[in-house]
């Protein structure tokens, strides 16, 4: 397998999970694009959610053509920290327990978190 692959197929995958259940059986897509989400105080951090998808895509472009925006370190980051911000984020606006506020999660923030802790901290090696 090429170094490359596992980023490729990484990448597809936070940017798939983008458009499942994220928060409340409610998609990325839906909480960014769609005033149906009820949460008070949202505002602008509701776009913190398109870092994930955007960083994927800037993944999946620079493995193409080996050539990044941002440098792939960078890129390999932002979705864990925006993940993980969110968690905060949310649990400091709108909940006073973190044990409700992961019950909301679905499984598609799930993968999108545990894949891209895969992405920054899984390194293959070359085969000789």
């Amino acid at each position: 397998m090429k170094k490359k692959t596992p980023t490729i197929v990484m990448s597809l995958i936070l940017f798939g999970c983008f458009f499942l259940p994220y928060f409340f059986m409610q998609s990325g897509f839906d909480i960014v694009f769609k005033s149906t989400f009820g949460m008070v105080g949202l505002g602008w951090g509701k776009y913190l959610w398109l870092l994930v998808p955007v960083s994927a895509i800037m993944l999946l472009l620079g493995e193409s053509d080996g050539k990044y925006f941002i440098g792939k370190n960078t890129l390999e980051w932002i979705p864990l920290l925006t993940l993980l911000f969110i968690i905060v984020w949310l649990k400091i606006k709108t909940y006073s327990s973190i044990g409700n506020l992961l019950e909301g999660m679905g499984y598609g923030f799930w993968i999108s978190l545990a894949t891209s802790l895969m992405l920054k901290f899984y390194n293959p090696k070359r085969k000789k």
